[in-house]
């Protein structure tokens, strides 16, 4: 059977008709029933009572019970009261009704004339003749018919005389007329009362025996009044009252597996499905709320819509879990847009731990507790009612920062992040608004790439043309999401992965980057040093840097490899021995000593590689005294841009000035006056190094804005900040 057959048949929310549908094993019991419903005395007639709530099955059982009925020979006929509105309709219609169906019966036809001519009498049919003859209306009917309405306005026989008859015919039968009033309980009180009287009193006639499907509770209610119990007078109405049998836990358990499967089963590409997850979301919030036959069906016609539109993107459990707070606790589902950001680990949580880690400061969880979104969090629970406990389980199974609230000192770290999207968790935000909404945002699509990017890195190629596919724009985004990646990281991720991932740095966009997160340099460095913590050991470590060096094409990127593995304070991780660090470090050192003045130009930070060499040169060996390359001194300035900010972490008004690490230029020119001539020098041609410019794709104003910068600094019109 194909997936797409095997999701057709999962059924719709309507009653079984025959034995072999019967899911819940009730035939039997059906039978049974049938049986002793026609022991009953009927001779004057009997009212049988089948007794459960809303959706637990009663018209499917009296539908079972019909088999035993048609093997006796025992006519069924069905009224239901709710199609007719109005307490008035439902006497008049009932008996049109009951004679329409027994005059389609040969055996039934004498006596459906007799409950048709008793029932008009009964529900004021000659009035409103009477009333259709005395209006203007009666001067254009035909002498035939005129003579007919006359007749019937001016019957021979009363009420009772009629209803003589009736019952006379009656009782000539030697076996009942099962009547069958179902949905009574849907009607509004004073139609429930109707129905109620029409089956106890005016319609009860002999060998008629009427059985009525419908919720105790409901009926008792609605049959309260003056002070008279409910339950008094329903038992003064019903002969024979037959409570429905409960429906086994076990077997709701597996019907509602099984729908659940049919639905699942059909998923062309399934998301993630934690089974030990599923074990509790199951018991503590889709058991509760499913209590019969009905909800199964509703439930699992509404996983098919979901499961499909979701596309994969939400892990099956959790979907499973807040479709069942969708179709039976709409009030709580309503209010779970307003709580995305209390209930998930959002966007903002994911900055504060980044900000952490990249300032290495303590900070206190009471951080993520936004009053306003604690607001929001507790009203889930308050609007729950009754069903608080599996409100509570499911924000406990579904959400982590619910143990925030509860105080517990959950760090929401990026590779715990990585994994709630990896694991298509709605404890994300971005996954969270996906299933609310439909609708993929930019954050979510730049994870799925980087997922496919993560897919590739074991092969160099692959993984460059993959990045290399997409605007660099997006780079820092799908690097950041990367991070969230390192417990996957494996052997074969390490050298082809760190290669790409360097040699991507030439192309990445010149943004203002994030005076907490360093720039490009600063995604990049962050992935690479997980890929080489992927090694377990220095030795595998130094030979793996050994075969990427050769590789990566920008000096700037060798110098950020070195650096990262070495000892350096504030840069060095130490992933090598010191033997090797110092042999990655000279090596280095001579590379950009030999490189020329256009080469440096055309790296992305020539200031950070003069300062590297510098680190271990003479002063005789300060080639930036000795060559005048404008083309270079522009790099050396435009990569000397520093931001000064006021304010703090978290604030609005945060204000950024740009300046120059001016004494810092001073050390590499070797003097102010040498650094002063080159400034002066690249000024003279700067006109002419436009298309150079664009082609590092700077603009012109920002290009102008660096000269301007120098010149203030050249003539004394800035000083170094803090001088």
């Amino acid at each position: 059977m194909t997936k797409s057959a095997r999701a057709a048949i999962i059924p719709a929310d309507n009653p079984i008709r025959s034995p072999k549908d019967d899911l819940l094993k009730r035939t039997a019991v059906a039978e049974d029933f049938a049986r002793r419903v026609l022991e009953l005395d009927a001779s004057q007639g009997v009212a049988v009572g089948v007794f459960g709530p809303w959706g637990s099955g009663k018209t499917s059982f009296v539908n079972l019970a019909r088999a035993t009925f048609k093997y006796e020979r025992v006519p069924v006929l069905e009224f239901n009261p709710w199609l007719f509105s109005g307490a008035e309709q439902l006497a008049g219609r009932f008996f049109v009704e009951l004679s329409a169906q027994m005059k389609e019966k040969s055996n039934l036809k004498i006596v459906g004339e007799a409950v048709g001519r008793y029932g008009a009498a009964f529900a004021g049919t000659t009035a409103a003749v009477a009333a259709l003859l005395a209006s203007p209306i009666a001067a254009k009917l035909t002498e035939d018919v005129a003579n007919a309405l006359r007749a019937l306005a001016e019957p021979e026989e009363s009420i009772v005389k009629q209803r003589e008859k009736t019952a006379a015919a009656l009782q000539k039968r030697r076996k009942p007329i099962i009547v069958i009033l179902d949905d009574a309980d849907r009607l509004t009180s004073l139609e429930i009362r109707e129905i109620f009287k029409l089956a106890r009193l005016t319609a009860s006639l002999p060998n008629i025996i009427y059985t009525l499907p419908c919720d105790r509770l409901r009926v008792e209610q609605a049959l309260a009044k003056q002070g008279i119990p409910g339950r008094d007078y329903l038992e003064k109405i019903i002969q024979y009252p037959f409570d429905l049998p409960e429906i086994p836990k076990n077997t709701l358990r597996q019907q509602t597996c099984a729908a659940i499967d049919e639905v699942l089963f059909a998923v062309e590409s399934p998301s993630p499905f934690d089974e030990e997850a599923w074990f509790d979301i199951y018991h503590e919030i889709i058991r509760p709320l499913i209590r019969n036959m009905r909800d199964v069906r509703r439930y699992a016609m509404a996983l098919r819509g979901t499961t499909a539109s979701l596309e994969g993107k939400v892990a099956q459990h959790d979907m499973l879990a807040l479709e069942a707070i969708r179709v039976f606790l709409p009030h709580i589902f309503r209010r779970l847009p307003a709580a995305v950001d209390a209930l998930t680990v959002t966007s903002n949580s994911q900055k504060i731990e980044r900000d952490r880690e990249r300032l290495m400061a303590d900070y206190e969880d009471s951080q993520y507790l936004d009053p306003r979104l604690k607001k929001n969090f507790d009203a889930l629970i308050a609007k729950a009612g009754e069903h608080s406990s599996v409100v509570q389980a499911m924000i406990a199974r579904l959400f982590p920062m619910d143990l925030l609230y509860q105080g517990h000192d959950r760090v929401f770290d990026s590779e715990f992040v990585g994994e709630l999207l990896r694991n298509r968790r709605v404890g994300h935000e971005h996954i969270l608004r996906f299933y609310l909404e439909r609708t993929a945002d930019s954050d979510l699509l730049t994870f799925e790439n980087t997922e496919s990017a993560f897919a590739r890195m074991d092969d160099c190629s692959a993984f460059d043309s993959f990045m290399r596919s997409f605007d660099p724009a997006q780079w820092p985004d799908m690097l950041e999401h990367l991070w969230g990646f390192e417990s996957r990281f494996r052997q074969e991720h390490i050298e082809p992965g760190t290669v790409v991932l360097l040699n991507l740095l030439p192309d990445f966009p010149n943004f203002s980057s994030d005076i907490w997160l360093g720039g490009p340099r600063s995604y990049v460095r962050r992935v690479v040093l997980r890929l080489l913590r992927a090694h377990d050991d220095t030795d595998r470590c130094e030979a793996s840097v050994m075969c990427i060096l050769p590789q990566v094409r920008s000096l700037n990127g060798k110098l950020e490899l070195v650096l990262l593995v070495g000892y350096q304070k504030k840069s060095g991780h130490r992933l090598v021995s010191e033997k090797a660090a110092s042999h990655f470090e000279e090596t280095l050192r001579k590379e950009i000593g030999l490189a020329s003045s256009d080469d440096l130009a055309s790296e992305t930070d020539p200031t950070r590689l003069l300062a590297f060499a510098a680190n271990g040169a003479s002063e005789a060996d300060n080639r930036l005294a000795d060559e005048d390359n404008a083309r270079l001194t522009f790099r050396m300035l435009w990569t000397a841009q520093r931001t000064t900010s006021s304010g703090t972490l978290n604030s609005r008004a945060v204000r950024r000035e740009k300046h120059l690490a001016w004494e810092r230029l001073i050390e590499l020119y070797g003097d102010e006056a040498t650094l002063k001539d080159r400034i002066e020098s690249m000024g003279r041609v700067f006109a002419d190094m436009t298309p150079w410019i664009e082609s590092r794709n700077i603009s012109l104003d920002d290009a102008e804005s660096v000269r301007r910068l120098a010149n203030d600094y050249a003539q004394g019109r800035i000083e170094e900040p803090g001088s």
